[in-house]
């Protein structure tokens, strides 16, 4: 064990675990784990929309005068923003869909055809596309879940979906 106290540089920080590995087992392939594009698509997406993410109606507080920094004075433009009703709805409604589109870009991302295709018996086409309708899971329960609950969640369902008899895109 290493105490972080003693951890001089964190970036130069490597353990390598040397294990006997008896002979009738092989050692793995060296792999290779990238970085998830969609999690930066999101952050820039935060930053791109961030003055319709941080919008909160109502009346704010700000400094009467920063250098000094005494006082606290009502912010003028806050003010007069709690009476521009329409606009305030318009916003909040933007702020939504934004977050809505984001949702669903998350569900998007964990629950796709590519993943669905390897778990399941399913191929591409008419059966995977009511598959995906009807077993679309929501965005709370995604970011509860582990990914092997996911993965089970699916093979379960693509199960259920493959035995429901009123289903028209059985496989045959």
């Amino acid at each position: 064990m290493f105490p972080v106290s003693a951890i001089k540089d964190y970036t130069a920080f490597d353990i390598a675990l040397h294990l006997y590995v008896p002979g009738k087992y092989k050692q793995l392939k060296e792999i290779i784990v990238y970085g998830k594009p969609r999690r930066q698509d999101s952050i820039e997406n935060r930053l791109q929309y961030d003055k319709i993410f941080r919008f909160t109606p109502g009346i704010s507080l700000s400094n009467a005068a920063p250098e000094s920094g005494i006082g606290v004075g009502l912010d003028l433009e806050s003010l007069i923003n709690v009476f521009r009703f329409r606009r305030n709805r318009s916003m909040m409604r933007f702020q939504e869909r934004l977050i809505k589109e984001e949702q669903e870009r998350y569900i998007n991302y964990r629950f796709n055809e590519i993943i669905i295709e390897k778990l399941t018996p399913l191929e591409k086409g008419a059966a995977m596309q009511a598959f995906m309708r009807i077993y679309r899971p929501e965005y709370e329960w995604l970011t509860t879940v582990l990914d092997i609950e996911l993965y089970m969640y699916i093979q379960m369902a693509a199960k259920e979906f493959e035995n429901n008899p009123k289903s028209d895109y059985r496989k045959n």
